[in-house]
């Protein structure tokens, strides 16, 4: 379902950064969705982080911090919703930074909608992955393919989702992924073998499945991505 808004997608490809170089340009472009007529989509890969969100506990880490600093992982304390996940070079990040009151949207309605581009965009490759009401993300039977959490503020949305591609899993084992063990957790590549799609592939494909559910038109951000991140 699209949105009668005419707004613009700015879309910012940032390759691989360190997940607090991510948070930092969160948090300066979130001033501009306010200011703007535009939304943005911040794609990446960031270096080994697992992050805790607002619900986690520290009874779901399994690895202790003398483990998780030898390992050459940060642990970042975030103020998006859910437990505790993981991010790691081969899995592809997005931060869908959208003005909720513009597209008159509720929260739920919101997620939802990305929720439904996700899944059309994995369906391109052949996975028909699907929601369930008792475990959050995107899932194909038992094993979870995306994980999904978002900071709601003043209507304006940041966090966001990550899809397993052909990223290592052995990260996953040093916690309890959004409270369930790491055998939960899957990548695109265990399904899709030598077809599984490049990680620009995908970015492609969620940024015009997103284009599409909120009806906007894609624009490549042309800037110094260098001087934003500093």
């Amino acid at each position: 379902m699209s949105t009668s808004v005419e707004r613009k997608l700015v879309v910012l490809n940032l390759g691989t950064i360190a997940y607090d170089k991510g948070l930092l340009l969160q948090k300066k472009l979130v001033d501009r969705v306010k200011s703007e007529n535009c939304d943005y989509l911040l794609l990446q890969e960031h270096t080994p982080t697992i992050t805790l969100g607002k619900n986690a506990s520290e009874d779901d880490l399994l690895w202790d911090s003398s483990q998780i600093q030898a390992k050459g992982i940060d642990l970042v304390q975030v103020q998006r919703g859910g437990k505790l996940t993981a991010h790691i070079p081969g899995q592809l990040v997005g931060y869908p930074l959208f003005d909720l009151k513009v597209h008159a949207l509720a929260t739920r309605a919101f997620v939802s909608r990305i929720e439904g581009a996700l899944q059309e965009a994995f369906a391109l490759f052949g996975l028909e992955v699907e929601t369930r009401s008792d475990r959050p993300g995107l899932w194909l039977g038992h094993k979870k393919l995306a994980a999904l959490g978002f900071r709601i503020k003043d209507h304006i949305s940041s966090h966001g989702f990550a899809i397993n591609v052909h990223n290592d899993l052995e990260i996953f084992s040093g916690f309890k992924p959004c409270g369930f063990s790491a055998d939960s957790v899957a990548t695109m590549s265990e399904f899709l073998g030598k077809k599984t799609p490049k990680l620009d592939e995908v970015a492609e494909a969620v940024t015009a499945s997103i284009a599409r559910a909120f009806g906007q038109n894609v624009q490549k951000n042309t800037e110094d991505i260098g001087r934003l991140l500093q």
